[in-house]
């Protein structure tokens, strides 16, 4: 019988042992996850394609009916503008975390935003015209069509940085 309690009580201590390891192995898989550069450049662009949906319905709020037929336009450039350099510092800041070539980073961000500002920009009309649905339903669509395309130019021309050959050259680059 105390074999037989020995044995419960070593399987009893492999066990908890087992299960302590586990919340720290499922820390380490969330750890992983959040640090992960996709999550991240996802978790920015949803919140920043909510950012410009918002400010986007805001706009219309305001003055959309008071522009005329097109209004919609200057609330989609507003919009477009603020959520833009948002976007830049969180992407800059959080996702890719690169230091300098401010100025650089900034007109390749620019120019992958515009090209998705003209996908927008472009989609939006033919839309409205063609489904004649409310405005900010179909900028729902239509960014998220947007934010897709703007996705690739982040990821291989934003901020991209050439690699270095040389693990420590990386290390000392300021």
């Amino acid at each position: 019988m105390a074999g037989v309690i020995l044995y419960r009580r070593g399987y009893a201590m492999t066990f908890i042992s087992q299960t302590s390891q586990n919340p720290r192995n499922t820390q380490n898989r969330l750890n992983r996850l959040v640090n992960d550069q996709r999550v991240k450049f996802l978790a920015v662009g949803g919140l920043n394609t909510i950012n410009g949906y918002v400010l986007f319905v805001l706009f219309e709020w305001l003055f959309g009916g008071t522009l005329g037929r097109f209004g919609y336009m200057v609330s989609l450039l507003l919009s477009y503008l603020i959520a833009m350099t948002i976007a830049f510092i969180l992407h800059r800041k959080y996702v890719f975390k690169v230091k300098g070539q401010l100025l650089a980073d900034f007109g390749r961000f620019t120019l992958v935003n515009l090209f998705g500002f003209s996908v927008n920009a472009f989609l939006l009309p033919v839309v409205i015209e063609l489904t004649q649905v409310r405005h900010i339903y179909a900028q729902a669509v239509v960014a998220i069509i947007a934010a897709i395309a703007s996705y690739f130019g982040h990821k291989y021309f934003s901020f991209r940085r050439k690699k270095h050959s040389n693990p420590a050259t990386v290390a000392a680059t300021p």
